[in-house]
């Protein structure tokens, strides 16, 4: 398994579920957020607010993992 792949697996074992559940939705299922708001049974709204909140902490957890400048391979989120 590549180093990023490695990364990224931490930062998805350390997210709360619901977290992991709606990035999984958003990012790998390619669902909208009405389609994720239909499947949760949540506000559209909250959809919205908890991709931007839940990023916010995948952006966290990368920073304490992934040091840039110590790779040529970037990761973005």
């Amino acid at each position: 398994m590549k180093e990023k792949d490695k990364v990224i697996q931490r930062i998805f074992d350390e997210l709360a579920d619901i977290c992991r559940e709606t990035l999984q939705l958003v990012f790998m299922e390619r669902l909208s957020y009405s389609e994720i708001s239909i499947i949760l049974n949540i506000a559209e709204g909250t959809v919205k607010s908890r991709v931007s909140r839940c990023l916010e902490k995948a952006k966290i957890l990368k920073e304490k993992y992934w040091n840039d400048s110590k790779s040529e391979t970037t990761i973005n989120l």
